[in-house]
């Protein structure tokens, strides 16, 4: 399944043991599933393995933004968006669409669902897209207010 896939993605990106054939044949599964065996974690897992070693995979990316904009955006957390978005953005693979999509799933997210990761990922990633989507910018900075003081 999509999640076993990104588990063992993950393994090598961790590992910083990089095998082109094992990321090839990997990218190769996850094409290959039913859309249904994806959630947004396993999306945002098989994006950021990839974005950790660095490799690039237009015809995967392709396919987990198509991914994005399928999944029921209850599925989604801010660090399930922040997840998505950073990994394409670290990899210049920033789907229109799909960021369009995330932005509107963030911007319905409660304020105490984000962390100060998530916040940070998020404006990183649309600055590096060259998305000004000032609405969800003001809501990430509500969130900042919102977080404790600790």
């Amino acid at each position: 399944d999509a999640q076993a896939v990104a588990l063992v993605l993950n393994a090598y990106a961790r590992a910083g043991v990089f095998s082109a054939d094992v990321f090839a044949h990997l990218s190769a599964v996850a094409q290959a599933l039913p859309s249904t065996l994806f959630n947004a974690q396993a999306v945002a897992n098989v994006a950021n393995a990839f974005a950790k070693a660095d490799v690039r995979d237009a015809a995967l990316f392709a396919r987990l933004a198509a991914l994005v904009c399928d999944i029921d955006p209850a599925d989604f957390n801010a660090q399930g968006v922040s997840s998505v978005l950073n990994a394409f953005a670290k990899l210049d693979a920033a789907d229109p669409p799909a960021v369009r999509h995330l932005c509107r799933v963030a911007m319905r997210l409660p304020l105490a669902d984000y962390s100060p990761q998530a916040v940070a990922n998020i404006l990183n990633a649309l600055v590096k897209a060259e998305v000004a989507d000032r609405e969800l910018f003001q809501r990430l900075g509500a969130a900042t207010i919102a977080m404790p003081a600790s």
